[in-house]
């Protein structure tokens, strides 16, 4: 997310107040960064080699073996288990490379299945365990990937289909309602396979100001559109944008959307991940002649070459919340953005940065017009890294105890998904927040790009696909630190 829609005049301006921030900071002990090279695979504060954390492998080691059913069959007790988790994308015509409806088929891809869900590359859930709950947590129970295994190993019997029961539903995690829904202007063919990241452009149509209280996508052909990110361009930005897509075409975004929208999302979806209502009486603050960047992943394989989609996205929408919210990005701007600030050295397996600080006392010391937090109350994390992430971590420090926010051991950058806290955390004045990626740059980690397998080399921050990130987004309410919410500044407010 490099800022290249600011003058040069004006990224020198912010990096001083970066650098003077930084300065001061660390003279509380509020402000970190820290770099790990390691080719050995040794433990990161990211993770231990194997992707896992030294709390999940403790925690495996003392979890007690569930006890199982003696006779495992499909009917009686594996059907329900893959209805409840595999049907959003494993069904016909659907963006999962085989469908799961039958006995026919499951009994087919029984391996695939046993080893996919005791990795926990399946279900697309890719958050530690032992770190946090979350509402929206689509992982399998520990006794289900048991179950699974075993029927495996037993030969995969049929059974009886009488024996058949419903598994419970799901939470029901769905936006209430539907205000507003915009689409890309035009049906569009991803020409390049079997992956194409692209960028739509489209207006942001109310009138008056509105509150953005919930998101979902309506994606326009599930056989290809593999995750979607939506991301708000205000008034000032709206014509640098508009003049990227001006046929509705799109453009290339590998990376985010670039410049300073980058920093504004407003959702995310991965196939399974259904609308979600933001925190009751929250919203994100929308102005006329806005415009919205959907960000379209096209996942194409050969047997839909030449298919096309036409995805919208859908919001709740209020005339007014009593707390104003954004979703906050968290990285370290001063060091990471310079130049050579975030370095993964070529032929490195085990690279970490991270990084530490007082956020609220960061931005008390900002230019910001208006009110400044006092605190802040965080609902939902996420972490983006690109191709050569290894692991990431998203932590808290509040009155001197740490807490876990997201760990991901094992980073997979096909499933970046946002995770809704069941206990939100509020972070106050001389509170912490904390980042961690790791990365491996080594010549059997490279991504394919455009068909061709890329040469290590060194790698930084950047919205290219040759570059990296290591980036929390937080959706966050702000407050006086007292109880009381305040409207939270907009992100272009200290950019």
């Amino acid at each position: 997310m490099e800022f290249t829609l600011l003058s040069k005049g004006k990224k020198m301006r912010r990096l001083l107040i970066w650098f003077a921030l930084c300065l001061t900071l660390s003279w509380w002990g509020g402000c970190s960064n820290k770099t790990t090279l390691s080719k050995e695979k040794t433990q990161t504060d990211a993770g231990l080699p194997d992707g896992s954390s030294p709390e999940q492998v403790s925690q495996e080691k003392t979890q007690p073996e569930p006890e199982l059913p003696k006779e495992l069959t499909y009917w009686k007790d594996i059907k329900a288990i893959i209805d409840h988790n595999c049907l959003n994308c494993h069904i016909k015509d659907g963006i999962a490379p085989f469908p799961l409806e039958s006995y026919k088929f499951v009994k087919t891809y029984k391996d695939a299945i046993k080893s996919s869900v005791k990795e926990r590359r399946m279900p697309p859930w890719s958050g530690a365990q032992n770190c946090n709950e979350y509402k929206n947590d689509i992982s399998m129970s520990e006794e289900d990937i048991e179950k699974i295994a075993k029927w495996v190993d037993n030969g995969a019997p049929e059974g009886n289909p009488a024996h058949y029961k419903d598994s419970p539903p799901p939470p029901e995690l769905k936006m209430s309602r539907v205000d507003l829904t915009l689409k890309m202007k035009k049906a569009f063919e991803p020409k390049r396979i079997p992956d194409e990241y692209r960028c739509f452009v489209v207006d942001w149509t109310p009138k008056e100001v509105k509150y953005i209280s919930g998101f979902e996508v309506h994606p326009g052909n599930q056989s290809i559109v593999h995750h979607v990110i939506a991301y708000l361009a205000p008034p000032s930005e709206a014509e640098k944008y508009a003049k990227k897509d001006p046929e509705g075409n799109g453009y290339r975004c590998y990376g985010t959307a670039g410049g300073k929208a980058s920093y504004n999302w407003l959702g995310v979806w991965a196939p399974g991940m259904p609308g979600a209502d933001y925190p009751k009486n929250t919203g994100i603050k929308v102005e006329p002649g806005s415009k919205i960047i959907i960000q379209v992943h096209y996942n194409v394989p050969p047997s839909k070459k030449g298919a096309t989609d036409q995805t919208s996205v859908a919001f709740k929408l209020e005339d007014k919340v009593d707390a104003v919210s954004i979703l906050l990005p968290y990285a370290n701007y001063f060091a990471w953005f310079r130049k050579d600030g975030m370095k993964i050295p070529a032929g490195e397996d085990n690279v970490t940065h991270d990084y530490n600080a007082d956020v609220v006392g960061l931005i008390s010391l900002l230019p910001i017009k208006g009110k400044k937090p006092k605190a802040f109350t965080i609902h939902s994390a996420m972490l983006h890294m690109h191709q050569l992430g290894k692991a990431g971590k998203l932590t808290s420090t509040v009155d001197d105890i740490d807490q876990c926010i997201l760990d991901i051991p094992k980073w997979n950058f096909d499933w970046q998904l946002i995770y809704h806290l069941k206990k939100p955390i509020t972070i106050k004045a001389k509170d912490k927040l904390g980042i961690s990626c790791t990365w491996n740059n080594t010549a059997a980690n490279q991504p394919i790009v455009e068909g061709q397998k890329q040469d290590p080399k060194d790698v930084y921050w950047g919205d290219g696909t040759n570059d990296e990130m290591c980036l929390g987004v937080f959706y966050v309410t702000c407050g006086d630190g007292e109880g009381n919410t305040e409207p939270c500044p907009t992100i272009s407010d200290y950019l």
